[in-house]
């Protein structure tokens, strides 16, 4: 039995790269009542292959300007160009505006299409891995604005989630992971940094799960105090260093400039190459100036008495060998120390060696008992160094810090060693972040990626797997041709509240009064009604 036209779905023109079309887009019923799919709805694939539900240009250039965008990394001036100079033999133009209205829309069909939840393959492969183990970070551009959470499949490399929010509390992160929970597949571990809340909710959300520290953000904290004496200590010797050098700069200029005159400044070297160029003494492009360029006059006595043995060449040299002789000299008056702050980074060294597990001779003699028996081991012989008699006032802070930071992060740091493919450090996540901004910056040429990542971050972020792949870009341009409408216009509609909340916390932050006052007449508008 053939299926009959039951309604219109839509009518409109479509702007293609190849041409201007009028679709006329029916939906289709079964005839028989009794069926119990009557009620279905059949549509045609190629209408919906040919835009997407509201748009006059085609999804052939919504998928060329979002690859122009992101893969080429053209700016939206660029990307307008080239799409007038395609469009021009079908005499249609396209606004600038609107290649930012479609990559926006863009970014929504790549949320919608690269999501896991439909990725049957995807899931294959985590159940041949046993599991998922995820990797969590948040991106905060700006203290006091949002936060973007991304969740990460470490042994597939794929983004399971991304999402925004204004508060990082144990409820609101549960709610981020519940697309996680809503696959259904089993979690072998999940790596992050040592935030409370995150260590929460994972161990709501999964409790027999281990959870992994990133051992990297724990050290980095935890040294944090000897890396600050380090970097004052090298700043207190560079600016006594150029204190040093520009006073001595000065009397040698003084004394110089008492003996010779002009000799050895810019204008006599410029006066002396003008006049010999004059009495023909040399060629125009010989280097005539050669030894002025070296800080004397070859002809001066200064010179024949500076190539003696044991002195310096010339002045160029004698300040080299004078500024390493000030720098010789300031290390040695802070010789002692150098010598204290290097050996507190050397406890931070060792427990660094624990952790990487080099100590070992097989892959299979590490595990989480054994780093965990050498970790307390290091701990207790730290904590008996820093009871001893004879310790400073800095060994006793920092090294303090070092032993309270580490002993509290303890239970979470060696979680990892017993589960095979389980990192002990989140960087990969973190290099996935820096490409996303790396991209933005290729982009604009800006520095400041902050207003990008709060808009499209928690869609865009589903590109940069795609993109590391072989392939990745034509399996990505062919898997968006056939997104569920449905789904689409649901993303592209919880990007438009996301996008409406940002305003709104802009005109409060930038106008609170005029921002107040707009919702009193709202709300009295409301009330009249």
């Amino acid at each position: 039995m053939r299926l009959w036209r039951s309604l219109t779905i839509s009518q409109r023109t479509v702007v293609t790269l190849q041409q201007v079309v009028r679709v006329v887009h029916c939906g289709y019923r079964c005839p028989n009542s009794t069926c119990p799919d009557h009620q279905r709805l059949y549509r045609s694939s190629q209408a919906d292959e040919l835009a997407l539900p509201g748009f006059t240009f085609g999804l052939d250039i919504i998928l060329l300007v979002g690859h122009l965008r992101l893969s080429e990394h053209k700016t939206v001036d660029e990307v307008h160009r080239l799409l007038m100079q395609r469009l021009a033999p079908l005499a249609q133009t396209i606004s600038r505006r609107e290649i930012l209205f479609l990559f926006e829309a863009y970014t929504a069909l790549l949320r919608a299409g690269t999501e896991v939840q439909h990725d049957e393959g995807w899931k294959e492969q985590v159940r041949k891995n046993k599991g998922l183990l995820l990797a969590i970070d948040g991106i905060q551009p700006d203290r006091g604005n949002e936060t973007i959470y991304l969740v990460r499949g470490v042994l597939t490399g794929r983004i399971v989630t991304a999402d925004n929010v204004t508060e990082s509390t144990k409820a609101r992160l549960k709610q981020v992971l519940a697309p996680v929970v809503a696959l259904g597949l089993p979690v072998i571990g999940v790596i992050s940094d040592a935030q409370s809340t995150e260590l929460q909710a994972v161990a709501d959300l999964w409790p027999e799960t281990p959870h992994q520290i990133c051992q990297f953000h724990a050290l980095r904290e935890a040294g944090r105090l000897i890396f600050v004496l380090d970097q004052r200590t090298k700043t207190e010797m560079r600016v006594r260093l150029q204190q040093k050098t520009h006073a001595r700069g000065q009397s040698h200029e003084a004394s110089q400039r008492g003996r010779t005159g002009p000799i050895g400044s810019a204008g006599g070297i410029c006066g002396a190459g003008r006049s010999r160029l004059k009495r023909r003494e040399s060629g125009p492009f010989r280097l005539w100036g050669t030894g002025y360029a070296r800080g004397a006059d070859p002809h001066s006595n200064e010179s024949g008495e500076a190539r003696k043995k044991g002195q310096a060449v010339n002045q160029t040299c004698e300040k080299r060998v004078t500024r390493l002789l000030t720098i010789v000299g300031l290390q040695e008056e802070k010789q002692d120390v150098l010598a204290h702050i290097r050996a507190m980074r050397d406890w931070v060294m060792e427990v660094e060696h624990i952790f990487d597990g080099s100590w070992v001779s097989q892959p299979e003699e590490i595990s989480n008992a054994e780093v965990r028996r050498r970790l307390d081991d290091w701990l207790h012989r730290l904590s008996t160094f820093l009871q001893s008699e004879g310790r400073t006032e800095d060994e006793d802070l920092r090294l303090g810090h070092l032993l309270k930071v580490m002993t509290h992060l303890r239970p979470e740091l060696v979680q990892c060693y017993d589960v095979a493919g389980f990192p002990r450090t989140n960087n990969d996540l973190e290099r996935t972040i820096r490409a996303i901004k790396m991209h933005y910056r290729r982009i604009s040429g800006r520095k400041n990626w902050n207003s990008y990542l709060l808009r499209y971050g928690r869609c865009v972020a589903y590109q940069e797997w795609w993109q590391q792949q072989p392939d990745g870009a034509a399996c990505l341009q062919a898997r968006l041709k056939h997104v569920a409408p449905a789904a689409f216009r649901q993303v592209r509609q919880e990007t438009r509240d996301r996008h409406q909340e940002q305003l709104n916390r802009y005109r409060f932050r930038r106008r609170p009064l005029a921002y107040l006052q707009m919702l009193e007449a709202r709300w009295e508008q409301a009330a009249c009604t």
